[in-house]
């Protein structure tokens, strides 16, 4: 970490880490709690938490209990990818405003069966099925994958403490294959 003062009396803070050891959330905790020393405070308000041991020991003795497809190889084969000119892929971003949800939303509702999702969830669907179809894939049994980094904290049964400053992130796969996705309804 590094501090530069300036003689208008402004900083800059520098921050440099090692992502094996703390997350981006991490790292604000204790950005947060060195500001609130600075404040004049004795002690953070969320206290730090390590005991790493404590939360994320794997089981003894190890047992699978569901495929971890965020871990597999993807196959070196042909992919559909490989048949795009990258010269014509550009690289854009896509800003959906409430309307463009709202606008989802009503159209997955019209096509029946449709439950309450989050809008991560709605729009990530609506992304992977678009950029699947404009892949064109040559082999309909293609797998097509979408992954997505995750924050764990919080979340039911993993029971993080509140100052876990360490990795509490996961990075989870979802698969289709790609004839699923270019013709089934995003519900």
């Amino acid at each position: 970490m590094q501090v530069t003062r300036f003689i208008c009396g402004g900083f800059a803070l520098g921050i440099r880490f090692n992502h094996t050891m703390v997350d981006s959330y991490g790292i604000m905790q204790f950005v947060n709690a060195i500001t609130e020393f600075v404040k004049g405070a004795c002690a953070p308000s969320i206290s730090p938490v390590w005991q790493r041991e404590q939360h994320f020991n794997a089981r003894s003795p190890p047992r699978i209990t569901c495929t971890h497809n965020e871990y597999e190889q993807i196959p070196q084969n042909k992919s559909s990818s490989d048949n795009v000119d990258s010269g014509k892929m550009i690289r854009t971003t896509i800003f959906f405003s409430p309307q463009d949800i709202q606008a989802l939303r009503n159209h997955m509702s019209s096509l029946g069966n449709f439950g309450r999702c989050s809008r991560f969830d709605l729009i990530a669907a609506y992304l992977w099925k678009c950029r699947t179809i404009a892949l064109n894939p040559a082999d309909p049994n293609e797998v097509v994958r979408l992954s997505a980094v995750t924050n764990a904290r919080g979340k039911p049964g993993l029971n993080i403490p509140t100052g876990y400053y360490g990795n509490g992130f996961t990075s989870p796969v979802a698969l289709s294959t790609a004839r699923i996705m270019c013709t089934s309804p995003l519900s």
